[in-house]
C-alpha cells in the first residue's frame, strides 16, 4: 500500500510539475488545497455607478450609461476569457494525469511481467 501511495504522490508531483508549462493558467497545489490562477485574462476595473444630482442633463446621464455598460461588456469579456482559460487547462490537466498514470501502469505491468520471468526461468 505505500508504494501505490508513493507511485501516486510521484505521480501526482509530475502532473503538477508539468501542468505549468502545459496550461496557460498557473496551478498550485500542496497540503490538499489547490489555487489556479489565470495568466491570459486581465481583470478590468470596476464600473462606475450611474447618478448625480437630480437635475443632471441628460447628455452627461447618457454618457455615464455608455461609460457603465462598456464596463459591463468589459467585465463580461473578462469572465468569458476565464471560463475558457480554465476549461482549457482542466482539459490540458486531464491529459497530463491520464498519461502519467498510463506509464505508470505500463512500467508496473513491464516490472511484474519481467519478474514472472525471472520466477520461471529460475523454477526450470
Amino acid at each position: 500500500m505505500v508504494k501505490s501511495a508513493t507511485a501516486f504522490c510521484t505521480i501526482l508531483a509530475g502532473v503538477i510539475l508539468l501542468a505549468g508549462p502545459a496550461a496557460a493558467g498557473s496551478m498550485n497545489y500542496a497540503n490538499g488545497q489547490g489555487v489556479w490562477q489565470s495568466s491570459n485574462c486581465r481583470k478590468p476595473g470596476t464600473a462606475a455607478g450611474i447618478g448625480g444630482p437630480a437635475e443632471i442633463p441628460a447628455n452627461d446621464l447618457n454618457a455615464q450609461i455608455i461609460h457603465h455598460n462598456a464596463a459591463v461588456a468589459e467585465m463580461a469579456d473578462y469572465m468569458r476569457c476565464l471560463s475558457d482559460e480554465a476549461s482549457n487547462d482542466a482539459r490540458a490537466a486531464a491529459e497530463i494525469i491520464t498519461n502519467a498514470a498510463a506509464q505508470e501502469i505500463q512500467k508496473t505491468q513491464s516490472a511484474m511481467s519481467l519478474k514472472a520471468q525471472q520466477l520461471k526461468q529460475e523454477s526450470e
